[in-house]
């Protein structure tokens, strides 16, 4: 390799893999360190929440007239109907990435 030149693209390369595998180390660590959240716990409770939260505005609205909590309500609905497609826009977006990933490689003739 001294002979070829090689010696210096040698080094580069064990240096690179050197950094390459403390940073994938890194980043692994720091993976498997991170909690995990049950989704379906907190799905619950937010469901209870949420259902407790339009029951008291029926309530309300029952007590003290519509008219008093009609901009509330108008509001809730407005955000409900933006989160709702905020979700049908991440799901379209996440099936045409996976309609995108199944290009085949570029063949390359030696």
């Amino acid at each position: 390799m001294t002979n070829l030149s090689l010696w210096p693209l040698f080094e580069r390369l064990r240096d690179a893999n050197r950094e390459f595998d403390a940073l994938f180390m890194q980043r692994n660590q720091s993976k498997a360190s991170a909690d995990r959240v049950d989704v379906r716990a907190v799905r619950i409770e937010c469901d209870k929440a949420v259902s407790g939260f339009w029951t008291a505005i029926d309530y309300c609205v029952v007590e003290y007239g519509n008219a008093a909590y009609m901009g509330l309500i108008n509001e809730v609905n407005s955000l409900n109907q933006y989160y709702k497609q905020q979700l049908k826009t991440r799901a379209t977006l996440r099936k045409a990435k996976k309609d995108v990933s199944k290009d085949e490689p570029i063949k390359i003739e030696s």
